[in-house]
Order: structure tokens, then sequence, then C-alpha cells
């Protein structure tokens, strides 16, 4: 139901670096409760010492963590929001959103918003407009706000505030990797495949625990590459 996140990110990137557009996050708090029911009978068992007559269950109104309902009905109340304060999907999966504001004989007042499930990066070209939207956003939904040093695996540097020079990499997931794997202080070696292997070089066989930690290994790589930058798919891909 959240699609689409590599085109998130690269129209972010795009707007930040060509449109000169500040960039900032929110994430909403216990995103999944707040999807409605209204057309799905869902049933559970009352909780221990919960007061419920003998032989009764709960009919349930709202979402809960766990139910697979639960993230289509939080995504649609959230594009219900965005629909409702006069935005503008800009792509069929409704992550991204767009209100332009029209200003006679100026420029228009524009307000982009990409979400990924409960991750919104909010890019905007009036400060006023934004703060419009945080204080009716924060009405419908909790939610925690700031800058953004990370997004998808990729982390984000604003190397110039007035030029708003931009760059991406994914060395932060890279490093953290390593230390899940105990490789941190492994020497770095440029090509790391050795040429013509055969069945000759291979080692004693791998504990249960060895082929978790590498099945763990390909697919944080398989991740980075998906999330990765065209620059760096090579190289995780090589890997």
């Amino acid at each position: 139901f959240f699609q689409a996140e590599d085109g998130i990110r690269d129209h972010c990137v795009t707007g930040v670096q060509t449109c000169a557009l500040p960039i900032s996050q929110s994430d909403i708090v216990q995103a999944f409760l707040y999807g409605h029911l209204d057309d799905v009978d869902l049933y559970i068992q009352p909780p221990a010492r919960y007061p419920c007559p003998a032989g009764h269950v709960l009919h349930l109104k709202k979402a809960v963590y766990g139910l697979h309902q639960a993230p289509l009905k939080f995504k649609q109340e959230v594009v219900a929001w965005f629909r409702a304060n006069a935005y503008v999907p800009a792509n069929d999966a409704e992550t991204i959103w767009v209100r332009r504001v029209p200003v006679p004989g100026g420029e228009d007042r524009v307000l982009v918003h990409a979400a990924y499930v409960d991750d919104i990066l909010h890019l905007y070209k009036d400060f006023a407009l934004f703060k419009e939207f945080s204080t009716s956003f924060k009405k419908r939904f909790e939610i925690k706000s700031g800058g953004v040093e990370a997004y998808l695996g990729n982390r984000i540097l604003v190397d110039n505030w007035q030029t708003l020079t931009v760059s991406l990499d994914q060395q932060q997931y890279l490093e953290d990797l390593l230390v899940r794997l105990h490789m941190e202080n492994s020497t770095p070696v440029a090509t790391p495949i050795v040429a013509r292997l055969s069945a000759t070089d291979a080692g004693p066989p791998l504990s249960k625990q060895d082929h978790a930690l590498y099945r763990m290994a390909v697919g944080s790589l398989q991740i980075g590459r998906a999330h990765g930058l065209n620059s760096s798919h090579t190289v995780i891909s090589y890997a």
C-alpha cells in the first residue's frame, strides 16, 4: 500500500537540489491505531481482567497493530486528510502530495509531502505555509518532527544552506551492517571476489548460526541496493 520508495526519494532530492526547497521530516506516533474499521467486522477475545461478560467477545471499531487491514486503514486516514485539505496527489500510489497556493503577480506558494508508511518528508518554499500545515496536521495525528539526517537507508547531508547543496550516501547504513557482521575492523579490499573458485576451495561446513548470518548479510545488501542511489547500485551488487 505504500509504494515507490525510490520515487519518493528521487523526487524529494530533486526538489531540494534544483528548486532550493528546505526539507524536514515527521513521524506519526502509533500510526496504525488511527485506522477505522467501519466496513470490516472483526472480533477479539477480551484481554485478561477486562470486565467483559462470560461468553462475549469485543467488536473492534479501530485498527490495532498486528491486523492485516491496519496499514491500508491507516493510509486511508492519511489520504482522506490530504484530500480534505486541498492537496493533490502527484503519483498513482498517493504517497506524494502537493499543495499550491497561487499568489497574484508573484510566485506560487508550494508545499510538498512525501509519505512512506508513517514517515513523511516535507519540502516547502514558504515557511508560514508549512507552519499552517503542521498546526492543522497535529490536530489529527500525533507527530514528532525534526530535521532529516537519513531516509530509506540514505544519509542526507546539506553542505550549504545558502545554496542548498545536498549530498546523499549509504555510508552509515553500510557501517552499521559491518558492525552487525563483526567486520568493522576488517581490512578493505578493492575486489573481494576470488577468481576461479571451485569445490576444492570450500572450507568446513557452516553452522546454523553462520548460515543465518550469511542470509542476513545478503538480505541487507539487497535492501541497500534497492534503496540506494544509482552510484551505489553497482558497488553493492558486486559485493
